[in-house]
């Protein structure tokens, strides 16, 4: 709830020129007219996007935002995805038949018992895709576990985010713990960008508008060991 009424205040704050010497705020402030709001909404992206049925009384609110979130969800063109999503729930969470209906996908074909492909990092990148997709064309940006790289069981949702992207850029930052994972040049210790024991990875995919469609999705990786030695973008190898 902070985050979200901080952005608002935020953001309000600025369009409203405050910030501006009183000559130019006339011309740059934006005045927001009767019920117009700024397009931020409280919603858990992982929940289905059906209507929610109005309440009355002080739900009432509730319901309003619910539903015009749920409104985006299902109509409004979205563009970019970004996020820094939890990693450390094991599945335990988000379990609606929405969310695990489009994670089928990527358990498509599968013969393990064990499959780990019910983290919410995992739910969160599958939204993501799906979202993109309906638009047709879109960016999608986030930092987080890299064990879906090269997991074995992984490979089912590495096919089809190349099925669905036309360029996909990573930049796999490693430090896991659980590996013990070295610094190849020197043996030292690779220590990770958070206070984790899992590694990290930053992922851009892209989905080109149609007309502008390769055949077959090119993926581009850059790979780096030693938080004192890692860039600030991507580059190519």
């Amino acid at each position: 709830m902070a985050p979200y009424a901080v952005a608002h205040f935020k953001l309000g704050l600025e369009l409203s020129g405050r910030h501006l010497p009183e000559l130019w705020r006339d011309t740059w402030a934006y005045h927001f007219q009767g019920n117009e709001r700024i397009n931020i909404f409280l919603t858990n992206t992982l929940e289905g996007i059906e209507h929610v049925t109005h309440q009355a009384g002080p739900l009432a609110a509730l319901t309003k935002e619910a539903n015009e979130a749920s409104a985006v969800k299902r109509h409004r063109p979205v563009l970019v995805v970004l996020g820094n999503p939890p990693y450390s729930n094991f599945g335990r969470q988000n379990r609606n038949d929405f969310i695990l209906g489009l994670l089928d996908d990527y358990k498509r074909g599968l013969k393990e018992k064990k499959i780990n492909l019910d983290d919410d990092f995992i739910k969160f990148l599958r939204w993501a895709q799906w979202r993109i997709e309906q638009t047709g064309q879109g960016v999608i940006g986030y930092i987080t576990n890299n064990v879906y790289l090269d997991g074995l069981t992984h490979r089912r949702m590495r096919e089809s985010l190349l099925e669905t992207f036309d360029e996909i850029y990573v930049l796999n930052l490693h430090g896991s713990a659980k590996k013990q994972e070295v610094v190849p040049t020197d043996g030292s210790k690779d220590d990770n960008v958070f206070d984790i024991t899992v590694g990290v990875a930053i992922v851009l995919f892209v989905k080109l508008p149609p007309d502008k469609t390769a055949k077959g999705a090119k993926a581009k990786k850059k790979t780096d060991h030693h938080p004192s030695r890692r860039p600030m973008g991507f580059a190519e190898e």
